[in-house]
C-alpha cells in the first residue's frame, strides 16, 4: 500500500489541469468578493433602494443589449451544437409544466382567481432564468473553451426570446383575473396579444433581433464585427455588465435569509432549486449524450444548467 500511495504522489499532474483550477479558483473569489461588497454595502446603508435601481436599469437596459448585440453579431452558428440547444428547450418546458403542476398543487381553491397562473410564471422564471452571462461568463469561461462558452449567448436567447414570452404571458393572464370582486376581467386574448406587443419595445430582444439580422446580412450566419467605433462602444458597455450583476446579487440578498429562516417560506423555493439545478441538468446532459456529442459537449451542457436563477426573476416577480 506504502509503495502504490508514493507511486501516486508521484504521478505527474498535467499542466492544463492545474491552470483550469486555479482560474476556476480566481474566478470564484472574484465574484464572491464582488457578491459580498454589494451586501455589505446595502447592509450599511450607503447605497439606497433608489441607487440600486437606477444601477440596475443600467444593466438590463444598456450594458446587456450592448453586450448580446456584439456578441450575437460576431457568433458563429456553425460552431454552435444543435442537441445542447434543443436538449435545453425540451428540458426548460418541462420545467415551465411542472411550474404549473406545483402551483396547482400549492395554490388554495379559495384563492383569488389568477392567483395559479402568478405562482406558475413567477415559479417558471425561477427554474428556467438562469445567470447565463453574469455569472456563466466568467465561470464557465475559466473551465471550457471559447467556442462552447460563445454557445452562451445563443442559450441565452433561446431564454429571452422563446421561454420568457411564455412566462409573461402567464404572468399577464394571472394579473389580468386576478381582480376586485364586481370587477369584469380582460379576456385572455386580449391580455396575450397586449403582452406580445410590449415585448416588441423590449431593448434587450431588439438587441438580439438586430445582432442576429446584422449576422445573417453580414456574415453569412458565420459572424461579423460590428463597425469600429460602434463595436468599441457595446464592448465598454458590456464590460460593465458582470460586475454590475454580480454586486447586485449581493445586495438582494440582505433580509432574504430572515424570512427563508421560516419554514414555509423555505419549501417552495427549495422545490424550484431542485428542479433547476438537479433535475435540468441531469435531463439536458442525457439528451446531449443521446446525440451522439462530444463529452466535453455534455460536461458543459451539464454546468450550465447548474448556474443558479438570474437576480431579474426577483425584478419580475
Amino acid at each position: 500500500r506504502h509503495r502504490r500511495d508514493e507511486h501516486m504522489s508521484t504521478l505527474p499532474q498535467s499542466p492544463d489541469t492545474i491552470d483550469a483550477i486555479a482560474a476556476l479558483f480566481s474566478t470564484l473569489l472574484n465574484i464572491t468578493l464582488v457578491q459580498v461588497l454589494g451586501y455589505a454595502m446595502k447592509r450599511s446603508q450607503r447605497l439606497s433602494q433608489t441607487a440600486l435601481a437606477g444601477i440596475g436599469a443600467f444593466a438590463g437596459t444598456v450594458a446587456l443589449p450592448a453586450l448580446l448585440l456584439r456578441a450575437v453579431a460576431a457568433l458563429d452558428f456553425g460552431q454552435v451544437d444543435l442537441s445542447v440547444c434543443c436538449s435545453l428547450l425540451a428540458g426548460k418546458l418541462c420545467l415551465v409544466g411542472a411550474s404549473l403542476a406545483v402551483s396547482s398543487l400549492t395554490t388554495l381553491s379559495t384563492a383569488q382567481a389568477g392567483s395559479l397562473e402568478l405562482r406558475a410564471g413567477v415559479l417558471g422564471l425561477l427554474m428556467t432564468n438562469s445567470d447565463d452571462l453574469g455569472l456563466g461568463l466568467p465561470v464557465l469561461g475559466a473551465i471550457f473553451p471559447p467556442q462552447l462558452v460563445g454557445m452562451c449567448f445563443v442559450l441565452n436567447s433561446i431564454q429571452l426570446m422563446l421561454l420568457n414570452p411564455l412566462l409573461f404571458v402567464l404572468l399577464g393572464v394571472g394579473k389580468a383575473r386576478h381582480v376586485p370582486e364586481g370587477r369584469t376581467p380582460l379576456p385572455t386574448g386580449e391580455v396575450v396579444l397586449h403582452v406580445l406587443h410590449s415585448l416588441t419595445k423590449n431593448v434587450v430582444l431588439l438587441s438580439v433581433a438586430a445582432g442576429l439580422v446584422y449576422n445573417l446580412a453580414i456574415g453569412g450566419g458565420t459572424g461579423a464585427s460590428l463597425p469600429p467605433s460602434l463595436d468599441s462602444l457595446c464592448r465598454l458597455l458590456g464590460q460593465a455588465f458582470s460586475p454590475i450583476v454580480l454586486f447586485l446579487s449581493g445586495a438582494s440578498n440582505v433580509g432574504a435569509f430572515t424570512e427563508l429562516s421560516h419554514l414555509h417560506s423555505a419549501a417552495t423555493p427549495l422545490v424550484a432549486v431542485l428542479c433547476k439545478s438537479l433535475l435540468l441538468p441531469v435531463v439536458v446532459a442525457a439528451g446531449v449524450n443521446a446525440s451522439g456529442s462530444a463529452r466535453e459537449t455534455a460536461n458543459f451542457a451539464f454546468t450550465f444548467n447548474i448556474l443558479p436563477a438570474a437576480g431579474s426573476t426577483l425584478v419580475f416577480a
